[in-house]
C-alpha cells in the first residue's frame, strides 16, 4: 500500500552504507567467537534497498567477503558520495546482481552504469536480467510480482556463487594423499539431451557405482552437490 511505502522508504532513508558496514562487523566479530562456526571466508546477499548494502559490505570487508549477490537492488550506482559503485575497485570477491526486466527502482539505466564502473574497476561480476520479471520477483509474499521460474533460479545462482567461492578447500599436502570416495563432476552449462544421452530430462544426475563417479548437469542448484 502507499502508507507501507512510506514507511518502507523512511527506514532505507534513515540507514546508511557505513551504519550497515558497521552492524556487519559486528556479525561477523559475534560469529568468530563461536566455536561451530568456521572463521574465514563469508558470503552476502542483500534484496531490494538491502542491495547496495551488500555490494558496499564486500568493499568495506575485503578480505572477508567472497561473494556477494544483490537481488533487483537499488542504489547500486548513483551520484551519492558513498554511492557503493565507487569502491568497487576495493572489492575481491566475486559479485552478482540479479536484474528485474521491468523495475522502476532500478532502471537499466542504472545497471548499465554500473556495469561499466564495474568493468572499468577490474571487478569479478556478473549482470544477469530476468526476463518477464517486476521489481520484487523473488517473494512469494508478492503475487503481483513473484515469478515462480526466476525466483527458483535466483537460488542456483546464489548457490553456485557461493560453492565457487565459499567451498573448504584442501591444501595440495591434503590432496596429494586423498583418496575420493566418489568424484563429482558439476557441468550446470551443458544440458542432456534425453533422445541421446538416455535421462528423462535437460537436467540430470547421472552416478556409475562401478566408476564411482557421479555427472551433475544442467543446474547451479548447489544442493546436488
Amino acid at each position: 500500500t502507499p502508507d507501507a511505502r512510506a514507511t518502507m522508504v523512511a527506514h532505507m532513508n534513515s540507514l546508511s552504507n557505513a551504519m550497515v558496514n558497521d552492524d556487519g562487523r559486528a556479525l561477523l566479530a559475534f560469529a568468530d567467537r563461536d566455536p561451530a562456526a568456521r572463521g574465514g571466508a563469508v558470503g552476502c546477499i542483500g534484496y531490494c534497498m538491502s542491495g547496495p548494502f551488500a555490494f558496499a559490505f564486500a568493499a568495506a570487508e575485503p578480505g572477508r567477503v567472497a561473494a556477494a549477490a544483490s537481488f533487483h537492488g537499488v542504489r547500486l550506482c548513483t551520484d551519492a558520495v558513498d554511492s557503493p559503485h565507487r569502491d568497487a575497485a576495493k572489492i575481491r570477491g566475486e559479485l552478482y546482481f540479479g536484474c528485474a526486466e521491468t523495475d522502476e527502482w532500478a532502471p537499466r539505466a542504472m545497471i548499465d552504469a554500473l556495469d561499466a564502473e564495474l568493468r572499468q574497476a577490474g571487478a569479478r561480476y556478473r549482470i544477469e536480467w530476468y526476463p518477464g520479471t517486476l521489481h520484487g520477483f523473488v517473494f512469494p509474499q508478492r503475487p503481483a510480482a513473484y515469478h515462480k521460474a526466476a525466483a527458483e533460479r535466483h537460488w542456483e545462482r546464489v548457490h553456485a556463487l557461493f560453492a565457487r567461492n565459499m567451498f573448504i578447500r584442501p591444501s595440495r599436502e591434503e590432496l596429494d594423499s586423498f583418496e575420493p570416495d566418489y568424484v563429482i563432476l558439476h557441468a550446470p552449462q551443458f544440458h542432456a539431451d534425453p533422445a541421446i544421452d538416455g535421462v528423462r530430462t535437460a537436467t540430470a544426475v547421472a552416478l556409475s557405482f562401478e566408476k564411482r563417479q557421479i555427472v551433475i548437469c544442467g543446474t547451479e542448484y548447489a544442493g546436488e552437490i
